[in-house]
């Protein structure tokens, strides 16, 4: 159980309580979206974690550049060793103006898969 925030990273309270994730679950989605939401050094603990997916905005929908973003997710995901590259897949998909990532994890515990989506808005299209 970790305490629960919300997509844009805010505490969730009840009542002036705070809320708890359910299950193991909706704790690793959350960790997964702080990971991939995250730009180096941004988390001050763990100044290594983050996808910098921020450094893609403003650059062509090419998909070297929907690599490189993966490649950002992918590193955030198994640096200190948190996922195993078989845990895990990502996928892009290019649309007008930027790339939409999706990232699916199996819970290691509730062998549920968690899936994760994230859009990058980039510059004008131009799939190669």
């Amino acid at each position: 159980m970790d305490i629960k925030l919300t997509d844009d990273g805010d505490l969730v309270c009840d009542g002036g309580d705070l809320v708890l994730t359910r299950d193991a679950a909706e704790e690793k989605a959350q960790m997964v979206m702080c990971r991939v939401k995250t730009n180096a050094p941004d988390w001050f603990h763990h100044p290594w974690l983050g996808a910098n997916l921020e450094e893609l905005y403003g650059e062509p929908n090419t998909r070297e550049t929907a690599e490189k973003g993966a490649e950002g997710i992918r590193f955030t995901l198994s640096k200190d060793d948190y996922l195993l590259p078989t845990e895990y897949e990502i996928s892009y998909l290019p649309y007008l103006n930027g790339i939409t990532y999706f990232i699916k994890v199996i819970d290691r515990e509730s062998h549920r898969p968690v899936v994760f989506t994230m859009s990058v808005p980039l510059g004008d299209i131009n799939i190669k």
